[in-house]
Formats: structure tokens, C-alpha cells, sequence
């Protein structure tokens, strides 16, 4: 695909910060984009030093960015001020990312010799994998994926080793679907949360052949003196894509994540094994709207026919950018609820089929986690038009915003280039 930087940008009131940030996070820059890098944060530049941090803490990108100005083509060239920050947010993630990586390899190792298979879900081994440096990324748990019937067994090896299931959780941790209560370790200088997944995402919303995903990562190249093994490109990038939609913050760490796997395998990896793992995933709504807002907001190379394949309909289109579209990511609303309920609704209406959507929009709009209340009881039925108030409040709620960011600012068309 023919694209530039920004495509979303032109239509979008970006302020300098922000568009000083995406530079920052852009796996390439031209000539120009490092002129206009430069004057926005170099010595007597555009950006105030504070606000261009605190975006990029916002966005969860502060590593990457703190690369960046310590590249040679641009530190020269910035304030003394700045160059200490960025020095000290690379030590600090290293640090940080080195005392993680160490443990994942040693839960790996103590698993693997329990005879159960790890494979580390986004974390340090994703860093290490599609940026070649542990500086390169804020990472927060240690996500494992294991096979569902050794679950058990992983987690008697991490008891073994010291882990307790985390005494403080958000409400609903305990039934979550997918992976159960995050257990915890206190290292000499951080503390361990690690998330055995037996399922990559919610059975309920998804459909994913778990069986085969094992037989190809048991297949696949993986390095033979390490304990663990890694999803296959076209799984991996399918994952990411289906965890993105879940966030209402940090998303341009998640975005540039997947830019970077795109890029690392432009060469090797199987677009046509990954629309049909898309279409057996009941996942290419999601999908499009992973690549298509990584193609927008950092021109990710995603090839022109890709989109055309798994593109929804214009109606899903039209009610996802406008809740969760570029001006959303890069400026989300700064309420904590209005927020994540946006991003939720939006994620709904990426679902498939309609069936799927409605359910995922009853379970996160409507619901409490935790919440059941008993059949017919009067309390049960109060409880039930709680929730549909709710509900209808949020929604109601989460449309007026998108809204009201529509009248600010004008609709984004970036065009596709066909590609030979």
C-alpha cells in the first residue's frame, strides 16, 4: 500500500504535542518528518517539554519516544533538559523490562519442565521480538498462554515458586473467561503479576480453534535452547488485533505494536492465512479496524486488498470511527467511564455476527461484574431495570460525546493507494 504518516492528520485539529508524539512512535521518517520533528521539540522549539511527556506517558509510549531523541539524527539537536528525561525513561524501562524478561524465562523454564508449554502473550518477549530492545516498550504482567487441561498443573508450578493469587482485583476478575485472578510475587526490586491464559480472548465473542493454534506453534520455528515457544506472525498479529479494541487508553502503544510485527514481516508473513484465520475467528471486523487505524495513524504497510477483504460494512464503519477513530485515540475523553464505555460500545459493534454483538453489548453496557441477582424476586426484577437504566445511560451518554468530538472537528477520509 502507497502511504504516507497521517493520512488521518489533515482533517484532524492534532495539536503539536500530539502530532510531535506520532513522529516519535513512527518506525520510519523521512527527511522532512525529521525537520518538522526537530522544530517541534528541539531547542527553541513548538512543544512545551512538560505536555510533550505527559502525552506520551498518556499514550503509554514514553520508551519508544525516549529512543527516538536519543537517535542520533535527532538528539543533537534537542534540549539538555529533555535528552536527561529520555536517558532516564530508557534505564528505567530497561531496568524494569530486564527483571520481567528474567523471570518470564524462568517461569517458562520451571513450567517446561513440568511438561507444560508457555507462550508469553505481548510482554518483554514481544518487545524483544518486533522492536530488538527491552528499552523499547512499557510492559506491565507477564501474560502466558498454556494448553486449557494443564492449567491446573501451571499453576501448582507457580505456587511452587512463591506466586499467590492477588488479594486486591478489579470486580469481575474472578469470573473472568479467559484467564483467572493475576497471581503475584514480591521480586527484590518489582513485583511479579503473572496471567496463565488457558484462552487468548472471550469465548463468547470470538471462535478460535485452539487446538490448531498449538499444533502450529509446536510446529513452528521456534529456538530450540529457549523454554519458550512463540505464536506464529500470522496468529500473533490476528491476537493483537483482537486485544487492541479492549483498551480505552494507551492504544498508540497497542497500534505501534502491531506496525512493528506488519513491518517485521512484510516479507514472511501470509496475508492469506491470515484473512482465513480471520474469517475462522469470526475476528475480520476486528481486524480491519486493528490495521486500518495503524494504517492511518502511522502507515502501517498493510497491502490494499487485505482491507478490501476483511472491510465490514460502511454502517459499522461509520458508528466505530466515530466513537473510537482516530481523534478518539489520540484525545480520548478524559472521564474514566465515559471513556471506557466508548470504547466498549465501539468494540461491540466490531463484533460478529449480530448475535455476538448484542450479547457483548449487553455484558459491558448493561451488566455489573459480579452482579446476578436471583429469578423472581422483587430485588431481582429492581436490579434488572437498574441495569437497563444503565445501560441506555451510557449509551446515550457514549454517543453524545462522539458527538459532540464530531462537531469539533471535521470527518476523516484518507483515501487507499492500490498496490501491484
Amino acid at each position: 500500500m502507497g502511504t504516507r504518516f497521517g493520512d488521518a492528520l489533515p482533517n484532524l485539529p492534532v495539536r503539536r504535542e500530539e502530532e510531535a508524539i506520532l513522529l516519535c512512535v513512527l518506525a520510519d521518517r523521512d527527511a522532512a518528518q525529521e525537520d518538522r520533528l526537530r522544530s517541534l521539540i528541539g531547542v527553541g522549539g513548538q512543544v512545551e517539554a512538560g505536555s510533550f511527556w505527559s502525552e506520551a506517558a498518556q499514550q503509554q509510549v514514553s520508551p519508544l519516544v525516549a529512543r527516538t531523541l536519543s537517535a542520533a539524527s535527532v538528539s543533537p539537536h534537542l534540549p539538555a533538559s529533555i535528552l536527561e528525561e529520555a536517558r532516564s525513561v530508557r534505564l528505567q524501562t530497561m531496568f524494569r523490562n530486564m527483571a520481567l524478561h528474567t523471570e518470564l524465562l524462568k517461569v517458562a523454564d520451571a513450567l517446561q519442565s513440568e511438561g507444560v508449554p508457555t507462550v508469553p502473550l505481548k510482554g518483554t518477549h514481544l518487545c524483544e521480538y518486533v522492536y530488538g530492545a527491552l528499552d523499547a516498550r512499557q510492559v506491565g504482567d507477564i501474560d502466558i498462554l498454556v494448553p486449557q487441561p494443564q492449567i491446573e498443573r501451571a499453576h501448582r508450578v507457580l505456587r511452587r515458586m512463591g506466586y499467590a493469587p492477588a488479594v486486591s482485583v478489579p470486580p469481575g476478575a474472578k469470573e473472568h473467561t479467559f484467564h483467572g485472578v493475576p497471581l503475584v510475587r514480591q521480586g527484590p526490586t518489582v513485583r511479579f503479576v503473572i496471567e496463565p491464559h488457558w484462552e487468548l480472548s472471550d469465548s463468547r465473542f470470538v471462535s478460535i480453534d485452539y487446538d490448531n493454534i498449538w499444533k502450529r506453534v509446536l510446529a513452528g520455528e521456534n529456538d530450540p535452547a529457549s523454554p519458550l515457544l512463540s505464536l506464529p506472525d500470522e496468529e500473533w498479529l490476528l491476537f493483537l488485533s483482537l486485544h487492541l479494541p479492549k483498551h480505552d487508553t494507551g492504544v498508540l502503544r497497542l497500534l505501534a505494536d502491531i506496525d512493528r510485527l506488519v513491518r517485521r514481516g512484510t516479507d514472511t508473513l501470509d496475508w492469506a492465512c491470515f484473512i482465513a484465520l480471520a474469517q475462522e475467528w469470526s475476528a475480520t471486523s476486528l481486524a480491519y479496524f486493528a490495521l486500518q487505524r495503524s494504517w492511518q495513524l502511522l502507515g502501517t504497510p498493510v497491502p490494499s486488498w487485505v482491507l478490501d477483504r476483511l472491510e465490514p460494512s460502511s454502517f459499522r464503519r461509520a458508528f466505530v470511527g466515530l466513537l473510537a477513530g482516530p481523534f478518539a485515540i489520540l484525545r480520548p475523553p478524559a472521564s474514566e467511564h465515559l471513556r471506557s464505555n466508548r470504547f466498549r460500545l465501539a468494540y461491540c459493534a466490531m463484533l460478529q455476527p449480530s448475535g455476538r454483538a448484542v450479547r457483548a453489548y449487553w455484558h459491558y453496557l448493561f451488566s455489573r461484574p459480579g452482579m446476578s441477582p436471583g429469578p423472581g424476586s422483587t430485588p431481582a426484577v429492581l436490579a434488572v431495570v437498574r441495569q437497563l437504566a444503565r445501560g441506555a445511560a451510557w449509551t446515550g451518554l457514549a454517543l453524545a460525546s462522539a458527538f459532540s468530538d464530531r462537531r469539533c472537528r471535521p470527518v476523516v477520509r484518507a483515501e487507499r493507494t492500490q498496490t501491484a
